[in-house]
């Protein structure tokens, strides 16, 4: 979201959405998914990582200020378990007590951050350099499928080649009726319709808080409280958003929601190049113009809230695409960016949150962003 924040590469997504720890990343919910994991029985969360990791989480929450987590990364075969902390500035910071599988998997010892937003959405800065901090988005498990006719809006987390003229945002309408349909509508940052992505996918059954087809590496995730996502298999990147119901109508209302708010995420900066990326924590506060300031953390160990002096941004809603997709832009250290964000109210209790997708106007690399109120 906020660009270059300390290098302020912060907030998914978000989401994201969605997701923690070395690449792994999933996160708690009320419901599904099933247990495993060293006899953890807690949240379960499914979600994607930049390039197309698909990730199972199962966190468990021992206390309000300690708990547990187990994470199995699918695509790259690979598991990690351990403990975490809650700290100061509400990211929780997970300690890898153990780890099998392939070459890829963390090591013992290492640590992460996450975010966990109950029953709703996983957010994962992971541990290690630019070659694996690529953030993870994760949706709760959700006990039933969605509506037949429900719509949600998404933005695209970058494959590696990706390109500002690829498709970064869209529709998806769910259709059901023995199994599913998914009608994709994918548009670039320019408003086109792209015939890559869009189109009917079928085939689709709902299991376990999943939907999957045999024949497709394409995974989705719709959570009762409203988050979207999904991951589009090795290679393809994947998705974050929400449904429609829980959007606005116009940038209007949005920014009418945003005064007093207090909002906590990270900001994801992807090379599609090299296929490397980085993660940063960030917080942010709603101001009373409807605008949003947002910064990195100088110390996530002990902050509570950022720094809100070099690194401040500011993020502006300035029109509507369609109920709930909103543009804006961002300005930071003088330079202005467009965004194309997702802006919803999700969970139970139900936050603010906000999904966005950009390219530096330097150096046309994605960026994308996830906050969700505290």
């Amino acid at each position: 979201m906020f660009k270059k924040f300390l290098p302020w590469y912060l907030l998914a997504l978000v989401a994201l959405s969605l997701a923690f720890i070395y690449g792994c990343g999933s996160a708690p919910t009320s419901g599904g998914g099933g247990g495993g994991g060293g006899g953890i029985s807690g949240a379960t969360y499914f979600g994607t990582q930049s390039g197309g990791d698909y990730w199972k989480w199962i966190i468990d929450a021992t206390s309000t200020t300690e708990g547990s987590f187990w994470g199995r990364n699918y695509t790259m075969t690979f598991e990690c378990s351990g403990t975490y902390e809650v700290l100061p500035s509400k990211f929780r910071k997970a300690y890898i007590n153990a780890s099998s599988g392939s070459s890829y998997k963390p090591p013992v010892g290492g640590t992460a951050y996450f975010l966990e937003f109950p029953d709703t959405m996983l957010l994962v800065k992971p541990i290690g350099n630019s070659d694996v901090e690529k953030v993870i988005v994760c949706a709760a498990a959700a006990n039933d499928p969605p509506a037949n006719g429900t719509i949600c809006n998404f933005i695209n987390i970058p494959r590696k080649g990706w390109l500002a003229t690829n498709e970064a945002y869209g529709t998806v309408e769910v259709i059901s009726g023995g199994t599913y349909t998914f009608e994709v509508v994918q548009q670039n940052l320019d408003g086109d319709v792209l015939a890559q992505g869009s189109g009917a996918m079928s085939g689709f059954h709902f299991s376990n808080g999943m939907f999957s087809n045999p024949n497709d590496n394409m995974k989705i995730f719709i959570t009762p409280s409203g988050v979207f996502a999904g991951d589009a298999g090795p290679g393809h990147g994947g998705i974050a958003g929400a449904t429609v119901e829980a959007m606005f109508a116009d940038e209007g209302d949005a920014q009418g929601e945003v005064p007093g708010k207090i909002f906590r995420g990270v900001l994801f900066n992807y090379n599609p190049a090299t296929g490397t990326g980085e993660t940063q924590p960030i917080g942010a506060t709603g101001e009373a113009n409807g605008s949003i300031h947002g910064s990195d953390f100088l110390d996530i160990e002990s902050d509570v809230d950022p720094q809100w002096g070099t690194h401040l941004s500011t993020l502006e809603f300035t029109g509507v695409i369609s109920p709930g997709m909103i543009k804006g832009t961002l300005e930071n250290n003088g330079e202005l960016n467009t965004f194309v964000m997702v802006v919803a109210y999700v969970g139970d209790p139900q936050k603010l949150a906000v999904i966005g997708i950009t390219t530096q106007e330097g150096s046309g690399n994605p960026q994308n962003f996830i906050v969700i109120e505290q």
